[in-house]
Order: C-alpha cells, then sequence, then structure tokens
C-alpha cells in the first residue's frame, strides 16, 4: 500500500502498519490548526452578517459554508497534500461534512438532552469526538 502522502510501502506486517500509523497521526497537528482556521472564519463570517442585522440561522448557515469551504481546500493543500482532482474528491468531502453534522448533532443531543450535561460541556466533548472521528474520514478522503 504506497500513498503520495506517505510514500512507504506495507508488507502488512504489524512493524509496517505502526509506521503507517505514527506518520498518518504526525499530520494530526496541521488538521488541527486547518480545523481552528476554518472555525474562525465561519465564526467571523457569522458575526459580521448577524452585526449586519441578518438572522442568527441564516448567517451560522453562511458562514457554516465559508468554514467547510475553506476547510475545503486547506484539508486538500496543507493538511493532507492531496493529488486527487475536485471532480473525485468534492462528493466525499460534502458527504463527510454531512456526516459530521450529523454526528455532532446527535452526539451533542445525547449529552444535553439524555444524560444531561450542561451545555457548554457537552459541546466541548462533542466536538472532541466529532474532530477525532473528522481525522480518520478525512484523512480517507484525501489519501
Amino acid at each position: 500500500m504506497k500513498s503520495k502522502l506517505y510514500p512507504i510501502s506495507c508488507s502488512g506486517h504489524t512493524r509496517d502498519v505502526e509506521v503507517i500509523q505514527e506518520k498518518i497521526w504526525l499530520r494530526f497537528p496541521h488538521f488541527l490548526l486547518g480545523g481552528g482556521v476554518s472555525t474562525a472564519l465561519h465564526w467571523s463570517a457569522m458575526a459580521g452578517l448577524v452585526a449586519s442585522g441578518i438572522s442568527g440561522i441564516w448567517a451560522s448557515s453562511v458562514g457554516a459554508a465559508v468554514g467547510a469551504l475553506t476547510n475545503y481546500w486547506l484539508q486538500k493543500g496543507y493538511v493532507f497534500r492531496c493529488t486527487k482532482t475536485h471532480e473525485r474528491l468534492v462528493f466525499f468531502y460534502l458527504a463527510s461534512v454531512a456526516g459530521s453534522w450529523t454526528a455532532n448533532l446527535m452526539l451533542l443531543w445525547i449529552f444535553y438532552k439524555w444524560v444531561g450535561i450542561n451545555i457548554a460541556y457537552a459541546q466541548v466533548a462533542t466536538t472532541s469526538m466529532v474532530c477525532l472521528m473528522n481525522f480518520q474520514v478525512q484523512r480517507r478522503v484525501f489519501s
């Protein structure tokens, strides 16, 4: 198994798989930085639109689109250095965004409504879990 991001071949031996896993997790700080930039742009766009009189729901929706578009470019070019064409990636990326949104909604509901955790703590726990899930999904989309 050989990819452009991690140009080592994997014979299937346990040690080779461990080396590949170590190299994959070296990208995680880049993933967090890309996600942080995307989130900051989402919140900035949302705040600017709310300040200009747009309703919070629409402002958040536009902000989410700005964040998702920014995140796509950062994941493709900076985090995973993917050379696949956009035509091959966009559908899978959008599906991963939809899955991430759904997972966020479900986990937040479970923590907040079902378990009864304070909303702020519930969102921190949810975001942490969804972040790890997103890393595993995005590395497959972009590699």
